[in-house]
């Protein structure tokens, strides 16, 4: 008697323990598998050239969280296409992203840089007013314009202009919103370049 009881027992413990150590498998597994959806829906939402995100994570991610009054700056790296034409296009892509770099280590953590299409980025700002936020996009252009941007033997030396909207609402439609960045940005390109504009 006392031998089949311990049997039993052992019995009961080998199947507990093959519990235990499925369970552990089924939860690692299950982290694992987690991180990888992490990663791949991370991945994209991300630009891969310059790490900012994309127009994905834009419309995706960006519009369904957009606070009561935002701002949005569009920027445009002048002259680019002369970049690319005259230096190749593996220089205008270091160029893109020491760019995207500098203009991230200026921005909040609250805050978003996008690379909206081409040499253009977008970034998304909150709690800024109108005088701050020209201050804001003039130190976004004299730190790109500060430092020539290196590509092997050859420094060139990059400027970006810049429009500004301070006025967002989450009550307007984002379109509209973003179309008066687009109008400013196209006014400081008028106006020579190298400098922001701010929408009224």
């Amino acid at each position: 008697l006392d031998v089949n009881i311990q049997t039993k027992l052992q019995n009961f413990s080998d199947f507990f323990l093959w519990i235990l150590v499925l369970s552990v498998l089924w939860f690692i597994a299950l982290y694992v598998a987690t991180l990888y959806f992490k990663r791949k829906m991370y991945e994209g939402y991300i630009d891969p050239l310059t790490t900012a995100y994309n127009r994905t994570y834009l419309y995706e991610i960006l519009m369904k969280k957009l606070a009561r009054e935002y701002q949005l700056f569009m920027i445009d790296i002048d002259f680019f296409k002369k970049v690319n034409d005259t230096y190749g296009h593996d220089a205008g892509d270091v160029v893109l992203r020491e760019v995207a770099q500098r203009l991230d280590k200026l921005i909040r953590d609250e805050d978003s840089l996008i690379r909206y299409g081409g040499e253009e980025f977008l970034i998304y700002t909150t709690q800024l007013n109108s005088q701050q936020c020209f201050e804001f996009a003039e130190r976004l252009r004299e730190n790109i314009k500060a430092e020539p941007i290196r590509y092997k033997n050859i420094e060139c030396s990059v400027t970006i202009s810049i429009g500004c909207n301070p006025y967002g609402s989450k009550n307007e439609v984002f379109a509209d919103v973003l179309k008066k960045a687009d109008e400013a940005l196209y006014m400081a390109k008028v106006f020579g370049r190298d400098c922001v504009k701010v929408a009224k």
